[in-house]
């Protein structure tokens, strides 16, 4: 069994989510050793890896159920990691949907907001476990932090 629409075969699904459970994990240790926060360099995250659990989240988490992160407005957010070809767009109505970008890197891309960084930096940031995400909106990377979690139910 899996529990996020268009999640991949179980056996697939289930070590993607391992990889990120136990990458996140580990990034818990490294910060509670460090007293703060790691710099993404710090820990060592491959870009494939970072990318993968971006689009986990951002694919899989963000768009179940509502979000206090939504917006009347309904603007974009581009993430963009700096150091990938690939690029996700959020629409931050009621409901949030995400989409990724054909062609990928999101260049030429109009978006309210962008998020970029490295893909390790994207990938802390977005996990509420760093804070190097740059941003065209710094109260929208607060927001982030302060409301986006990931709900099991």
């Amino acid at each position: 069994m899996v529990f996020l629409k268009d999640a991949p075969r179980p056996k697939r699904f289930w070590a993607r989510r391992q990889a990120h459970e136990t990458t996140i994990h580990s990034v818990d240790a490294l910060a509670a050793s460090l007293g703060r926060f790691p710099l993404a360099e710090e820990t060592g995250i491959p870009t494939d890896l970072a990318l993968d659990g971006i689009d986990e989240l951002l694919c899989g988490f963000v768009p179940r159920g509502r979000s206090k992160l939504s917006r009347q407005d309904g603007p974009t957010l581009l993430v963009a990691p700096t150091d990938a070809g690939r690029a996700w767009v959020l629409h931050l109505g009621e409901r949030i949907t995400t989409e990724e970008v054909p062609g990928g890197g999101g260049e030429g891309h109009a978006a309210d907001v962008r998020f970029t960084g490295t893909a390790a930096q994207v990938y802390l940031g977005l996990w509420n476990r760093g804070e190097e995400i740059v941003s065209s909106d710094p109260d929208l990377v607060a927001d982030w932090r302060g409301h986006q979690r990931v709900r099991w139910s």
